[in-house]
């Protein structure tokens, strides 16, 4: 795989949201953002600064980012990469009417389905850069996420598994999708 660039990601991002039906707004700036972030912040779970400017969130079709897609100075160009595969699980996940509410009332729910979504952020980083993410250090990112030890656990075993698998074929439905673009935009 040639060496990412800021208008092949770009690019790619664009083609992912095309090809999954999604839009990027920018987080910071999102109104419904700022209101979550300000609940979260309320009720104890999250700094409301760190929700805005640290992680990706999915609504439905829309994925919010606190980075500038192709800009390697707000995020690295693989991370970003990387998160558009993950956000795409997301999703994805929003496709079965279940899932918002059992993301947000059960925080077993929550670990596995961000454990699912991480599991391509593991393929995206071997497959492009040959790097093994620690299954424990993404599993603990969930204490962000207002999970217990034994969520953490869950989904760190989870994600052992899946790094098992790593080295073979791209496992995840989104994974080939992403590596196949990315392959068409060298």
């Amino acid at each position: 795989m040639a060496k990412l660039t800021s208008k092949m990601v770009k690019e790619f991002w664009k083609r992912m949201c095309g090809h999954y039906g999604t839009e990027v707004v920018d987080k910071p700036s999102a109104k419904e953002m700022k209101a979550i972030g300000g609940f979260l912040d309320a009720v104890g779970v999250l700094d409301k600064e760190a929700f805005l400017r640290t992680y990706a969130t999915t609504l439905w079709n829309r994925i919010y980012v606190p980075f500038e897609l192709g800009n390697a100075k707000s995020m690295p160009l693989l991370g970003q990469v990387a998160v558009c595969v993950h956000e795409h699980v997301h999703a994805g996940q929003f496709q079965d009417p279940t899932f918002p509410l059992l993301y947000i009332t059960s925080t077993r729910e929550r670990a596995l389905a961000e454990a699912r979504a991480y599991r391509t952020n593991f393929e995206m980083y071997w497959f492009l850069a040959k790097q093994k993410l620690s299954p424990k250090a993404v599993a603990h990112t969930l204490v962000d996420y207002g999970c217990t030890p034994k969520d953490i656990t869950a989904a760190e075993n989870f994600l052992v598994k899946a790094s098992l698998l790593l080295g073979a074929a791209p496992y995840t439905s989104e994974a080939r999708k992403a590596l196949a673009l990315l392959k068409e935009l060298q």
